[in-house]
């Protein structure tokens, strides 16, 4: 039984419905590689199917399942948002299934091949031999660190701690079994990790024209960042921008998420641009493409729901994940 290498168990005997609903709860995984697999199981929704009927009901309940689930990631919305409009511009009900395989098929092939681009692009970005500092725990960041590390691109690594999950440390571990020497800062240490790193990394779930959703510890890090003149810079495939509207769904259930927040608000101001498989830009640029984003009336309410309904917390399976002895907090000089 032949089964992918993302965070969980993605076996290809799964059905549509199993493979949706096992999108919707993963954790761990990055969320172009959520959107690859969703992708899939639209793909396969078609052939399951034998009529319109029965596909729309069966894409209706998938699409709000994924909403419910990863509506706070940007690319699942996205992916999402563009099947709905597939959907909704079909030249009659006949032509639905057709327009959402193609929609989802175009987006899950995007997907698979922007986590690569960004990496190339990083190459391109980061000196040789730099120090870089991430709190980043993504399995797309893995991905780039590592080929980062093997270019000669890093000479230091440096992650958070993430608590209360200390997701860090197992990110960590997950680079020392690639072969990554990296070192685990206390987040109570995040003044002198940037003040011996040049670079800092801070990834996101989805960010609008007016601020960046990242997980807890990266609005401090960002602030530490500016005040001592280092560059903190987002890095996220063009994938993770939504609009602003869309924005203030999600931003509602990201910080009111119980005991912990989920993710915390990182004002533009904070950094020093986003770093897409487009390379560097600035701020102002994401307001401008945010502006060109198709809002589907659906979607919206669906994502107006998810806010008001489900709460995510910040302790997830990636958390749990116990480190091999290699990795060690040490001092910084």
């Amino acid at each position: 039984m032949g089964c992918s290498e993302v965070g969980v168990r993605y076996c290809e005997s799964m059905t549509a419905e199993e493979l949706v609903r096992v999108v919707a709860n993963d954790r761990q995984s990055s969320p172009c590689d959520l959107v690859a697999e969703a992708a899939r199981a639209f793909v396969m929704l078609g052939k399951e199917n034998e009529n319109d009927r029965a596909f729309e009901r069966s894409f209706e309940e998938s699409a709000r399942l994924l909403l419910r689930g990863q509506g706070h990631v940007g690319p699942i919305w996205r992916f999402v948002n563009a099947c709905c409009l597939a959907a909704g511009s079909a030249e009659g009900p006949e032509f639905v299934v057709d327009a959402v395989w193609d929609a989802a098929r175009s987006y899950g092939i995007r997907a698979e091949r922007a986590s690569e681009t960004l990496t190339r692009a990083l190459l391109g970005f980061i000196p040789e031999s730099s120090v870089i500092l991430t709190n980043t725990t993504s399995a797309g960041m893995l991905s780039a660190l590592v080929t980062l590390s093997r270019s000669g691109r890093i000479s230091r690594l440096l992650c958070c701690q993430s608590a209360p999950g200390k997701d860090g440390e197992a990110f960590a571990a997950e680079l020392y079994c690639a072969r990554v020497p990296t070192e685990v800062v206390y987040d109570a240490m995040i003044g002198p990790a940037v003040g011996i790193s040049d670079l800092v990394l801070i990834g996101t779930d989805c960010f609008s024209p007016d601020n960046v959703a990242a997980k807890v510890g990266s609005l401090p890090l960002a602030l530490v960042a500016r005040e001592a003149g280092k560059r903190a810079v987002i890095v996220a495939e063009s994938m993770h921008l939504v609009p602003r509207r869309v924005s203030s769904f999600l931003m509602n259930q990201r910080l009111d998420g119980g005991e912990f927040a989920a993710a915390e608000a990182v004002s533009w101001r904070y950094a020093r641009g986003w770093f897409s498989e487009d390379g560097l830009a600035e701020s102002t640029t994401v307001g401008i493409l945010a502006d060109q984003l198709a809002l589907h009336p659906w979607v919206a309410r669906e994502l107006a729901n998810a806010a008001s309904e489900t709460k995510v917390s910040v302790v997830n399976e990636i958390g749990m994940v116990a480190r091999p002895d290699p990795v060690t907090y040490r001092p910084l000089p």
